[in-house]
């Protein structure tokens, strides 16, 4: 993926709209699989997890502590089940826990 400065991706250039217009698609995009990921959480990691990736097997899931990511790591089966009845996770098989820097 090439980098650009935000300046020239937010100017008035009409080939910018189309990077700006794939940055909004998948800013939703993240915010959607985040609320589908939230609603099969315990209501105490649904605060704490979020889904910044997802791709072809895998979802990648962030998590503010490392408690919450180890919470979650014993969940996985438990969560897979629950992912693969919705469709935009179907085809997911692998789970990938990261923990935020702060």
């Amino acid at each position: 993926m090439v980098r650009q400065k935000i300046d020239k991706i937010l100017s008035n250039n009409p080939k910018s709209f189309g990077q700006l217009s794939r940055l909004i698609r998948r800013s939703n995009e993240l915010s959607d699989w985040t609320a589908h990921l939230r609603s099969i959480l315990p209501e105490a990691l649904q605060s704490e997890c979020s889904v910044s990736d997802l791709s072809q097997d895998t979802i990648t899931i962030s998590c503010d502590t490392a408690s919450t990511g180890t919470r979650l790591r014993f969940m996985v089966p438990e969560v897979l089940g629950k992912l693969a009845v919705l469709s935009d996770f179907s085809s997911i098989e692998k789970i990938k826990i990261i923990v935020r820097r702060r």
